[in-house]
């Protein structure tokens, strides 16, 4: 069984997370099993080389697709291939798709073109399609009812909230047996501590995790709210660690998106008394950081599913659906902040300046949804049993 990970990457932390599921509950069911995954701008050579992956060789750039020639090659030259730990689409016996956010509008028609003409050459063959858990949508350009007629295909699609059931719902016209609600699958993941002494995160450590997407114009794809994120995000942020410092209490910044907020994070660390930046490779690590903490406060989605999966109170920050439906299911849309408003902010920052400790609904809440990953993937189990049988 060779099985690709799709979307999967190593450009941040909860990327990385998502990745080392899969991988860690795969390996466990099928030991034999090996995996593929594509290089690209977010998962280099020397990336891949980290995991148990084989390189998938993609034969598309945008509207050109190659890959049904690779059908027609030698099977030897597939084996040829394989024994120097690449693969083309041929090869693959399934694919889980943990792209995280990557269809819908926002990210326009090119990916998810491709991802459907994959996905009915792999059903022609009887080779399961998988949609992990995932944000959706909307579809509003006509130009996806390609990929939604792909979708009928798919062996499982498991839209990660009820706003993504209802665009892939409306894509469908109507509900499928397919369709399965799941909650993301690093809820339930074990953290680790290796990071905590480094870092000197305590239970009295306010932790800011911001996110440089907040300030791209809003012509550009990421987000396409930002039009008082992009001016006002960076001053808020400030405004909230000056009240925490006033009031005596321990700010640390920590990257969680990689490279690309490496320059904001350098900014607002400037404004702390340590100005170190949390950096670290090991994404259980990072959960195990945050889940020491006495308050997060996150632009990152797996940021605050880490603080909220481990009953570490949170503020977040939202430019998409995806962080008001995780703030709706742990039960706290009321510390989710959809606009940069300093007064609000402020307002919600005091009560939880008090360090009451862990929440332990939340906590509560966090249990059943890892109830509810362990049935999602005895479900995918079962689908990739039936298709190798």
């Amino acid at each position: 069984m060779l099985i690709e990970i799709k979307g999967a990457q190593f450009g941040n932390q909860g990327a990385r997370l998502m990745l080392a599921a899969s991988l860690q509950r795969l390996s466990a069911r099928f030991p034999q099993a090996l995996f593929a995954m594509s290089t690209g701008p977010n998962a280099s050579p020397a990336e891949l080389s980290t995991v148990p992956a084989v390189n998938r060789i993609r034969l598309h750039r945008r509207q050109f697709d190659l890959t049904p020639l690779a059908y027609h090659l030698p099977r030897a030259l597939h084996r040829w291939l394989l024994r120097r730990h690449r693969v083309c689409e041929p090869g693959l016996s399934a694919v889980l798709d943990v792209s995280g956010y990557a269809y819908g509008d926002r990210w326009g028609v090119v990916s998810a073109s491709q991802t459907a003409a994959q996905l009915v050459r792999m059903h022609a063959r009887g080779r399961p399609y998988i949609f992990m858990p995932q944000a959706f949508g909307p579809f509003t350009s006509p130009r996806f009812q390609a990929f939604g007629a792909a979708l009928r295909r798919a062996a499982l699609i498991c839209p990660r909230d009820s706003v993504s059931q209802d665009h892939v719902e409306q894509l469908l016209c109507g509900a499928s047996s397919v369709l399965l609600r799941a909650p993301d699958i690093t809820i339930g993941m074990a953290a680790n501590n290796s990071a905590l002494a480094a870092s000197g995160v305590t239970a009295r450590t306010v932790l800011v995790i911001p996110n440089a997407r907040l300030l791209d114009r809003p012509s550009q794809r990421y987000p396409a709210t930002t039009g008082t994120w992009q001016t006002d995000y960076v001053p808020m942020l400030l405004r909230l660690i000056k009240t925490i410092t006033a009031r005596g209490h321990s700010v640390r910044i920590l990257n969680h998106g990689g490279a690309q907020d490496t320059a904001l994070c350098a900014a607002l660390a400037a404004s702390v008394q340590d100005s170190r930046v949390i950096r670290e490779a090991d994404p259980a690590a990072v959960k195990g950081v945050i889940g020491a903490a006495g308050l997060v406060i996150s632009s990152r989605y797996h940021g605050c599913v880490h603080a909220l999966s481990q009953g570490v109170p949170c503020i977040g920050t939202s430019w998409s659906h995806k962080y008001e439906a995780l703030f709706a299911d742990f039960e706290v849309s009321s510390l989710l902040l959809t606009t940069p408003d300093v007064s609000y902010a402020l307002q919600i920052l005091e009560p939880l300046l008090e360090f009451r400790g862990v929440n332990t609904q939340a906590l509560a809440l966090c249990r059943q949804m890892a109830l509810q990953v362990d049935a999602l993937w005895e479900r995918v189990f079962t689908i990739l049993a039936k298709s190798v049988s």
